[in-house]
């Protein structure tokens, strides 16, 4: 994905509880990879639904959710439908030309901590705020419990320049 000002991306996750009892959901980012501090002006934000789980108000960047290792989300009961959960990135309208160029990405992990039995079914569904032409990756039905980031989310790769307003 080319990174522009107001590009907005969001991806699901499917999670299911194949093992015994309830268990909380974690994402955890792992080799993270950011040049131009890319991660610095990057909104990520986690929902369920419509409620926010992560980001919002106040918002917090991908540098936040990269510092912070890990995030525990909801509970997933044993059995059920399982849990869907939005992660998403927004480029804000304000980011200027020093982050073309830039590049920020990292390795996913979802799954419930210490269990083997879990089940992450990532989705195919990409939205953007603005038509792109982009290509995608076709993604399996159901992955291993360490996703790589750019399959869930898209690669950001070069940002191209901001003409000056006014």
């Amino acid at each position: 994905i080319v990174w522009y000002p107001g590009l907005k991306v969001e991806k699901s996750i499917q999670v299911k509880n194949r093992g015994t009892g309830p268990k909380k959901v974690e994402i955890e980012a792992m080799s993270e990879l950011v040049s131009k501090n890319l991660a610095d002006v990057l909104q990520f934000e986690v929902k369920e639904g419509t409620k926010t789980l992560y980001g919002g108000t106040p918002s917090k960047t991908l540098k936040n959710f990269l510092d912070a290792k890990t995030l525990e989300l909801s509970e997933v009961w044993v059995n059920d439908d399982g849990k869907a959960f939005s992660l998403i990135v927004t480029m804000p309208d304000t980011a200027g030309n020093e982050y073309q160029g830039g590049k920020a990405s990292f390795d996913l992990r979802v799954g419930f901590p210490g269990d083997s039995n879990s089940s992450v079914i990532i989705s195919s569904n990409t939205t953007t705020s603005t038509p792109v032409s982009t290509t995608s990756t076709s993604l399996p039905a159901s992955v291993p419990l360490v996703q790589p980031v750019s399959q869930v989310l898209g690669e950001s790769v070069s940002p191209p320049p901001v003409s000056p307003t006014g």
